[in-house]
């Protein structure tokens, strides 16, 4: 890491001598200046927050008289790009969890310090390239008033934002990398299969190339996790359709494209998610959408299992056929794959 001249903590800690250890952690492992002001009272953090500029937040979880879950609620209102991280005792994994998904960046226990310095240079690279996101997406938007009286512009604009959203997401998930890309060229393969029209399809690719957009509400720790998710971990990837489905619905195209992505983890017996949805329920671009995700999440690698393999794959979508998956994609499917007309 390069030298810096400092870096700017606010604490929230009603320990002194813990505070001592941060910094002194802190001092021996992390080669910026710290400078880290400690407050403990509510209305101390709340006046430190709108008169200073910090580049991220230690919070301890209990505090005197409010605690994590409040301290971040006020982050969140003040200065929503400072990365927060919780420094505090063992507090249970339910409640770590729920911080995390309320938009803490990470939890750090007191008697793994050592952690720390870890947890911060990632929230910082994370923040970095959030705003240099941002900034992007302003450009763009900015950029769209100017052009929006052109259509071939327009057009262009559209497939730039498209594939910047694409580009956040691989960028939290280095292991799937690609993975929206593949799917969208395998749904639309099958979709110009089964006959349907140009418009049809091209609402697909950009089902496809965005539906896992949701996951940057995810925590990066549990993407990449190699081991097996715990329920908690699982109930939180489980969001990500839904927040698929909020990022997009304002956006306007030629196709439902949010309501498409929202049900990409649905099943026809009703044992998906978010919603449960049963049969007819569930659209025809979904049941594709569906299909190409499982059989691309399958024949690739993923943190916490080897690919798997095309046969695979393809016996996986075909032993659920008319149960899980509809009948005719998963045929259409089959097919392509087996003939050699369409390969990864």
């Amino acid at each position: 890491m390069n030298k810096k001249c400092y870096l700017k903590i606010l604490a929230l800690e009603d320990s002194p001598m813990d505070a001592e250890l941060i910094v002194e952690c802190l001092n021996e492992n992390y080669e910026a200046e710290i400078k880290m002001d400690v407050v403990a009272k509510e209305r101390d953090f709340v006046s430190a927050l709108s008169s200073r500029k910090y580049d991220v937040i230690l919070a301890d979880f209990m505090l005197p008289d409010f605690n994590g879950f409040a301290a971040l609620t006020h982050v969140k209102r003040i200065c929503p790009n400072i990365p927060f991280i919780c420094v505090s005792g063992f507090i249970g994994e339910e409640t770590a969890v729920e911080l995390l998904k309320q938009g803490a960046t990470d939890y750090v226990s007191k008697d793994k310090l050592g952690r720390l310095v870890h947890s911060i240079e990632r929230a910082l690279k994370e923040s970095k390239e959030n705003e240099q996101n941002e900034k992007m997406a302003m450009e763009l938007l900015e950029t769209n008033v100017y052009l929006k009286n052109s259509l071939a512009s327009f057009q262009q604009l559209t497939e730039a934002v498209i594939n910047t959203i694409a580009l956040i997401v691989e960028k939290r998930d280095p292991y799937t990398a690609g993975h929206q890309e593949r799917v969208s060229k395998l749904a639309c393969a099958i979709a110009v299969e089964i006959g349907y029209d140009t418009s049809f399809v091209e609402g697909i690719r950009i089902a496809g190339l965005l539906h896992d957009i949701g996951k940057i509400a995810i925590p990066i720790e549990i993407l990449c996790k190699p081991g097996q998710l715990s329920e908690d971990e699982f109930r939180l990837i489980k969001i990500h359709p839904k927040v698929s489905y909020e990022v997009l619905k304002e956006i306007e195209f030629n196709r439902p494209i949010a309501d498409i992505v929202l049900g990409h983890h649905e099943r026809l017996d009703g044992s998906g998610y978010p919603n449960g949805l049963k049969g007819d329920a569930i659209s025809i671009d979904t049941r594709i959408l569906s299909v190409a995700d499982v059989v691309e999440a399958m024949v690739s690698y993923r943190p916490y299992r080897p690919a798997l393999g095309l046969n695979c794959a393809l016996a996986e979508i075909n032993k659920n056929s008319g149960n899980y998956y509809d009948k005719v994609v998963v045929d259409t499917c089959t097919r392509l794959c087996s003939n050699g007309n369409f390969k990864f």
